[in-house]
């Protein structure tokens, strides 16, 4: 995402007119170098045996640190201008509002719903259901003996 809004910056900062060849250029470097950085990537983090980051890794990392550089270097006064206050209101109450449903979520056991075998939904909590597994298993192990 960084790399898209570098795009942005780079043109805003330079004014490069969006339908110039050098956005293009990039645009186009951009997406054959990022499809092979990526894999490599991807090979880095999930296989554990490899223990190298790729060369094509490398090399978009460098990009991406260089154009940030360029970016801070000659549009300080853009990227350095305050939010409006809505919008960071706005993202305060997203962040405020993800937070409590992530809390609210992972924290409390909500009941589960399951079908009885007449078909009747019956609502039961977690340490209900962990019961009647455990009979199901132990009526299952003495069938099979």
């Amino acid at each position: 995402m960084i790399f898209e809004l570098n795009t942005f910056y780079i043109k805003a900062v330079l004014w490069i007119p969006p339908p110039h060849i050098v956005n293009y250029s990039r645009a186009g470097v951009m997406l054959f170098m990022g499809a092979v950085s990526m894999r490599e990537q991807y090979e880095y983090m999930s296989n554990p045996f490899c223990k190298r980051f790729g060369q094509q890794s490398w090399v978009a990392v460098s990009i991406l640190v260089t154009e940030c550089m360029l970016v801070y270097k000659f549009g300080y006064e853009t990227i350095s201008k305050p939010f409006p206050p809505h919008v960071v209101a706005f993202w305060v109450a997203l962040f405020v509002i993800f937070l409590s449903w992530s809390f609210w979520n992972f924290t409390y056991k909500l009941p589960r719903r399951r079908r009885t075998a007449s078909g009747r939904e019956v609502s039961e909590s977690c340490e209900e259901l962990d019961q009647i597994r455990k009979s199901n298993r132990s009526k299952k192990g003495r069938k099979e003996q």
